[in-house]
C-alpha cells in the first residue's frame, strides 16, 4: 500500500463554510443577493411560462372551441329552417310565391355550407382528437347525402306541381332514415365539441393547479435560502464582530476620552472584534496602573508582551529598565 514519505503532507478535506468565512463581507453580500436573485429569476420565468401556456389555451377556448359549438348551432338553426321552406314550398300553389321560396331555400342551403366549413376552419386550426374529425366528416356525408338524394328530388316534384308525390317521397323510410342520420351525427358532434371545450377548461384548470405549486415550491424554496443565506452572513459578522456594534462604539467613544472605567462580563468568553477591544482597554489600564506605580517610585513591575511587535509594552519595559537603572546609580552613589 502507499505509505506516506517524510515530506508529504495528509490531505486535508476543504471545509466549505471555513472558506465562506474567509471572504470579504462584500462578496458574501454578493453571493447571498445573488443566490436568492437566481431564485426569484427562476420564479419569474416560471410564473411567465404557465402564464404563457393558460393564456394559449385560453384562446383556443376562446377563438376556436366556443365559436364552433356556435357555427354548429347555427348549422342546425338552418337545417331545421330549411325543413320548414321544403315542406312550405311542396304546399305552396303559387308560382311567385314558390320561387320565392325556393331562393330562400337555396339561400339556407349555401349558409350550411358555409357553416360547416367554418367549423372545418375553426377545429383545423387547433390539437384535436380523432374523434372530433370523424364525427365531422360522418356529419358531411350525412348532409352531403340528406341534399343530394332527398332535398334535390323532393324540390324538383314540387317544382312540377307532384305535391303528393315529393310528400310520399319525402316521408319515405329510407329518407327518413338519411335525416336521422344527420340528426345523430350533428348531436355526435356537438357533443365531441363541448367535450373538446371541457378538456381545455380542465387543461386550464391542471396547469394552473401545477403552476400555483411550482410557484409556492420555488417560493419556499427562495424564502428558506434567504433565511439561511441572511442567517449564515448574519451570523459570522457577529462571529467577527464577537458583540453588540453599539457596545464596541460605546467602549472606543469612552476610551478616546481618556474613560477606562469599562466593565466586562468575566463569565462570557470574548470573540472577534470585541476580543480584541477588551484586550486593548485591558492593556491600556494595565498601562495607567504601571505608570501610577512607577510615579510613586515603584519600578518593579512590568508588562507582559502580546507579541513581539508590542512596541507599547516594550516602551513601557524600557522605561521601567531606565528608572531601574536610575536608581541603582543612585543608590550606589550614595
Amino acid at each position: 500500500m502507499y505509505a506516506l514519505k517524510q515530506n508529504d503532507t495528509p490531505f486535508k478535506p476543504i471545509h466549505h463554510m471555513n472558506l465562506f468565512r474567509r471572504l470579504a463581507f462584500s462578496t458574501k453580500l454578493f453571493i447571498g443577493f445573488s443566490i436568492v436573485l437566481l431564485f426569484t429569476l427562476a420564479l419569474s420565468l416560471v410564473a411567465l411560462y404557465q402564464i404563457r401556456s393558460l393564456y394559449v389555451i385560453n384562446d383556443q377556448l376562446r377563438d376556436n372551441w366556443m365559436p364552433a359549438i356556435d357555427v354548429l348551432r347555427k348549422a342546425n338553426d338552418s337545417f331545421d329552417r330549411y325543413l320548414i321552406k321544403e315542406l312550405q314550398h311542396i304546399n305552396e300553389t303559387n308560382a311567385d310565391n314558390k320561387l320565392k321560396i325556393q331562393i330562400e331555400v337555396d339561400s339556407l342551403i349555401d349558409a350550411i355550407e358555409q357553416q360547416t366549413k367554418n367549423f372545418e376552419k375553426l377545429v383545423g386550426s387547433i390539437k384535436t382528437d380523432d374523434k372530433t374529425q370523424t364525427a365531422y366528416n360522418v356529419l358531411k356525408r350525412a348532409i352531403d347525402d340528406f341534399f343530394k338524394n332527398v332535398s334535390e328530388v323532393t324540390l324538383q316534384l314540387s317544382n312540377k306541381g307532384e305535391r303528393d308525390e315529393a310528400m310520399t317521397f319525402r316521408r319515405t323510410k329510407a329518407n327518413t332514415k338519411r335525416l336521422e342520420n344527420y340528426r345523430k351525427a350533428m348531436s355526435t358532434l356537438i357533443k365531441s365539441s363541448v367535450d373538446g371545450g371541457v378538456a381545455t377548461t380542465n387543461e386550464i384548470d391542471t396547469i394552473f393547479h401545477q403552476s400555483l405549486f411550482r410557484f409556492i415550491l420555488l417560493l419556499s424554496i427562495s424564502i428558506i435560502a434567504g433565511f439561511m443565506i441572511s442567517f449564515a452572513v448574519s451570523r459570522d459578522i457577529s462571529r467577527q464582530v464577537g458583540g453588540e456594534p453599539s457596545r464596541i462604539a460605546e467602549i472606543a467613544s469612552q476610551v478616546s476620552e481618556g474613560d477606562l472605567d469599562i466593565h466586562f462580563n468575566p463569565e462570557k468568553k470574548p470573540r472577534g472584534i470585541f476580543a480584541s477591544v477588551q484586550d486593548i482597554v485591558n492593556t491600556l489600564k494595565e498601562v495607567v496602573s504601571i505608570t501610577k506605580v512607577i510615579a510613586q517610585g515603584e519600578t518593579s513591575r512590568k508588562i507582559q508582551p502580546k507579541s513581539n511587535k508590542d512596541e507599547l509594552a516594550s516602551s513601557i519595559n524600557e522605561m521601567v529598565d531606565f528608572f531601574q537603572t536610575q536608581n541603582h546609580i543612585k543608590d550606589s552613589l550614595n
